[in-house]
């Protein structure tokens, strides 16, 4: 089981081992490895070794005895390397087991201080297991995992990491934090937006910077279920990232950067591409649905991220070349299409249908209850309905 899993079914060339205690040594060399195979209680040992002098010998971890001291995502598609010389496990993708990382997760044992310590390099982050046996944070202090990684709302986000005080979760008071992180290429270094959870109020705390606003505003679009309000925020996910990009928080700051540039970019894009259709008529459109919910596709994103970059376009943020590529999706026929769009909405509902503040389609379906409309399925369709001309008026 052990072979198959690293090796499949290849057939490897083996001869005498010269290490000690191992039996068999391949032939050729995996990756610069010499790797070892010995059979101990029937078991299969696994060691390598690079064929740089002095290289520590590695020693292969079967899955199955980390299950229950390593989350599911950390065991399926890795590979998990025990050094023999620094009493340390090496956790590597298995599409890249042999090329050690200094970006790859670190669990290392200290002999002397009998400590555990779990290092995440990319995220510049460690954590060590205290005497309570629970893992603390070393950078954010008296923070420690929470067994509970459920927040109420971003249903669906994989890459977060849920904490919450060391002392007030011992009294029964918990006020927790969660961080969230972009998935990147793996040579690079990964920054991280931390969030207090505010469960009185009902929404997440960031650092009150333009990047971790629309950072939030972006994950509440992108994890918002259409159907079913969230739990902390008693909203949609849409709902909520329209609140951020219409709040003050987005619309006074002194600069912006590149990294906030990208997220307007990025939130505008989410918004469903249309065009007139046949161009020279203006009285049909081509709608261009990507795989998301209908209502994290809202027009309403791209016209609030228009109206943030007007606000400060005389102040010249957005003139940097290198900054101004995140922006080439703010075209005027898409601001003037949306603009339209929004407009005629108003009249070509059924009195029944209510337009909340939000711009949310609901339809009243017994008093005092609302229902979302269905979404459209994910598809490039042409939309043959034609804008109101003239004075608008009700049918």
């Amino acid at each position: 089981m052990l072979f198959t899993s690293i090796f499949g079914g290849h057939v490897l060339g083996v001869v005498p081992g010269d290490m000690p205690g191992m039996e068999y040594a391949t032939r050729a060399f995996i990756f610069e490895h010499r790797v070892y195979f010995q059979m101990v209680g029937g078991e299969l040992v696994i060691k390598a070794k690079k064929l740089t002098e002095g290289s520590d010998v590695l020693q292969l971890i079967p899955p199955q005895k980390l299950a229950s001291d390593l989350p599911r995502v950390l065991i399926e598609n890795h590979v998990h390397w025990l050094n023999l010389s620094t009493s340390s496990i090496e956790i590597r993708p298995l599409l890249s087991m042999w090329q050690g990382d200094p970006q790859d997760l670190m669990v290392t044992w200290d002999r002397q201080l009998s400590t555990v310590s779990v290092d995440l390099p990319r995220y510049g982050l460690s954590f060590f297991i205290n005497s309570d046996r629970e893992l603390e944070s070393r950078h954010l202090r008296g923070m420690i995992y929470d067994t509970d990684q459920s927040i109420g709302t971003l249903f669906g986000l994989v890459n977060k990491l849920v904490l919450c005080p060391k002392d007030n979760h011992a009294e029964g008071l918990v006020q927790r934090q969660v961080t969230v992180d972009i998935k990147g290429p793996a040579h690079q270094s990964i920054s991280y937006q931390a969030f207090r959870i505010d469960t009185d109020l009902g929404y997440l705390v960031g650092n009150s910077s333009l990047t971790s606003n629309l950072y939030r505003a972006y994950l509440h679009a992108l994890c918002g279920n259409p159907c079913f309000v969230d739990p902390l925020t008693r909203k949609t996910g849409t709902e909520e990232a329209l609140i951020i990009l219409r709040s003050a928080a987005v619309r006074s700051f002194l600069r912006i950067d590149r990294r906030a540039a990208k997220l307007l970019g990025c939130i505008a894009s989410l918004t469903t591409e249309r065009k007139w259709y046949p161009p020279h008529l203006q009285c049909m459109q081509t709608a261009h649905w990507v795989p998301l919910p209908a209502a994290s596709q809202h027009h309403n994103f791209y016209l609030f991220c228009v109206s943030i970059k007007g606000i400060h376009q005389p102040f010249k943020f957005f003139t940097n070349v290198r900054l101004s590529q995140y922006l080439r999706i703010f075209r005027q026929e898409m601001i003037t299409f949306f603009a339209a769009l929004r407009f005629e909405l108003r009249f070509l509902i059924h009195p029944d249908i209510v337009m909340s503040d939000m711009g949310m389609v609901t339809t009243r379906m017994k008093e005092g209850t609302y229902c979302r409309l269905a979404a459209p399925k994910p598809t490039h369709i042409v939309l043959h309905a034609p804008f109101i001309r003239g004075p608008p008026r009700r049918y």
